[in-house]
């Protein structure tokens, strides 16, 4: 597969820098380097093949097992009184 991608003139020097560096081609560095990214990252393959990040995953997780299903009986143990 072929994708043409324009960057930055200053991310274009960086990726050139790196593949000076390892002695390779601009093409397989930036091959290296998104391959990278894209392992390091939190993307999470949908039905389609599409990569999506999902940043806000578990923002909010309290480590709790009681939540919104044991609604009533947070509200009876007196959830939220002071």
């Amino acid at each position: 597969m072929s994708i043409t991608v324009r960057l930055p003139d200053e991310l274009a020097r960086r990726v050139e820098a790196v593949a000076v560096e390892r002695g390779t081609s601009v093409e397989a560095a930036a091959v290296d380097l998104l391959d990278a990214a894209l392992s390091e990252s939190e993307h999470e393959p949908v039905s389609n093949g599409v990569s999506r990040h999902l940043a806000f995953a578990a923002i909010g997780a309290s480590g709790q097992s009681r939540g919104a299903a044991n609604v009533d009986e947070l509200l009876a143990d007196g959830f939220g009184r002071d």
